[in-house]
């Protein structure tokens, strides 16, 4: 049984990896395809089937929605993910991930010709308790796509901050480019709680690339490596 407990207006965030730590998205596709989960599985309604979306040009969403959670951030990586979310249905990030890990397991095992389970077990969650662990973890989840770059970026800090800055703003799985750019993103995302603590974009961004090995001693509590 997990033991915490999800609460409505609680923030939490929320993780999991490929199974023996492997990569649980293999191209574009993939990926496209885990964040239209993320999009319409965000319902209190049954969830509509996915496999009718083939190309991204002819897709018609759902337009009439009843979210069960809210996106602040996410980083999709090849082996894992992040969210921070906030739950505002009863039992919202239950029914949600049940939906998503279900639906994305299917998918790729039918893509991929494969059987068996494709997570690392059950998803794992802490609860975020304050604004400052809000703030900080936003700043994890979006510099995280440096690890493709750098593995030791958690230790060392972002190095070139000109040249972290523009991969990251390249980089199309996580939610970075639509919180500082306004680009149409198939997810709704909710980063007022984050950016109205900052005085511009571009203060969060000087916040972002700050980086140092002491930052993960602040969160250590809340982030699950």
């Amino acid at each position: 049984m997990r033991k915490i407990e999800f609460i409505n207006g609680e923030y939490y965030h929320i993780y999991n990896r490929g199974v023996e730590k492997r990569n649980i998205f293999l191209d574009g596709a993939d990926y496209f395809r885990f964040v239209l989960g993320m999009r319409e599985f965000n319902d209190i309604n049954p969830a509509c089937k996915l496999c009718r979306f083939q190309e991204m040009p002819d897709i018609k969403f759902q337009q009439d929605r009843e979210p069960i959670v809210k996106f602040i951030c996410y980083s999709l990586m090849p082996n894992h993910y992040h969210f921070l979310v906030q739950q505002i249905e009863d039992g919202g990030i239950s029914k949600f991930m049940q939906k998503l890990g279900t639906g994305y397991t299917m998918y790729f095992n039918k893509r991929y010709e494969r059987s068996g389970v494709l997570f690392q077990g059950p998803y794992k969650a802490k609860h975020i308790s304050t604004d400052e662990y809000i703030l900080h973890l936003s700043r994890y989840i979006h510099l995280n796509a440096l690890s493709i770059k750098s593995s030791n970026w958690k230790s060392r800090g972002v190095g070139h901050r000109s040249e972290a800055y523009q991969f990251l703003m390249k980089y199309k799985w996580h939610s970075l480019p639509f919180w500082i750019d306004n680009k149409p993103n198939l997810v709704n995302l909710h980063s007022k709680i984050v950016l109205n603590q900052f005085s511009s974009k571009k203060s969060y961004t000087d916040f972002l690339l700050s980086w140092i090995d002491e930052d993960l001693d602040r969160i250590k509590e809340i982030v699950i490596e």
